[in-house]
């Protein structure tokens, strides 16, 4: 279903390498994405040893790992990791047919100019925050993920955290999504996080045209479970 405003507030594509791809390279080759990202961090990772020994010693040190590239206003994210290719989109959200196109630029320019890496593992991940304009509610009249609690006497909820995994029944792939209280930052307001994680670690395709229709099929599955985690009621919130 399209919206006028979703609730998207991030949604993240990853795709995990079955092998690592040395730091050097991704270095080597980081001015490649420079032409479409303005911003550029480099990504480190602290790596800590325990030595047995009298004076157990601890050895600390640092290693690159990656680099991150965004656009000049942090919405448009791509981190190239010696293990993954991340692509991200922050709120707002456009939609899909607007962010579509920028996965498969920059998973085309990884494919064409970097070292050939199987994918291990594909991810969609779609981050929702639900503004509510009450102070108190029945949250079963906007999610159909939340808890059920026993009737502890004359209390107040004012906070919980749900998660469920489960595999998509017939297909490869697994889920998990979280309903959560997060900090409104619209004032008089309640807000619910909606977070899904979908991926697949089976049949994974290597031409990119097959790996773009399988990103399709996920986030098809993707919006039906959204759309089965929330209310009509809920619905009327954006539009």
């Amino acid at each position: 279903m399209k919206y006028e405003a979703p609730p998207i507030v991030e949604v993240t594509v990853e795709f995990r390498f079955s092998e690592p791809v040395p730091y050097e390279i991704i270095e080597k080759k980081a001015h490649i994405f420079e032409n479409n990202y303005e911003g550029k961090k480099f990504e480190q990772q602290a790596r800590i040893e325990l030595k047995s020994s009298p004076e157990q010693t601890v050895h600390a040190d640092r290693r690159m790992v990656g680099i991150r590239f965004s656009s000049n206003n942090e919405l448009e994210v791509c981190i190239i990791h010696t293990n993954r290719i991340v692509v991200a989109q922050l709120a707002p959200y456009n939609g899909w047919e607007d962010f579509s196109p920028r996965i498969a630029r920059d998973l085309s320019l990884f494919s064409k100019h970097f070292v050939k890496r199987k994918f291990s593992r594909i991810g969609l991940r779609s981050v929702n925050r639900i503004d509510i304009p009450e102070q108190t509610v029945e949250l079963s009249d906007y999610l159909t993920l939340y808890p059920h609690l026993p009737f502890y006497g004359k209390t107040m909820g004012t906070g919980f955290a749900l998660e469920s995994t489960q595999q998509f029944l017939d297909t490869d792939y697994l889920f998990k999504v979280r309903s959560a209280t997060v900090e409104s930052p619209v004032p008089e307001s309640l807000s619910f996080l909606l977070d899904i994680d979908l991926s697949t670690e089976q049949n994974i395709p290597m031409r990119e045209n097959e790996i773009l229709a399988k990103l399709d099929e996920m986030r098809g599955i993707k919006n039906h479970i959204f759309e089965t985690s929330i209310t009509d009621k809920c619905r009327t919130l954006f539009n």
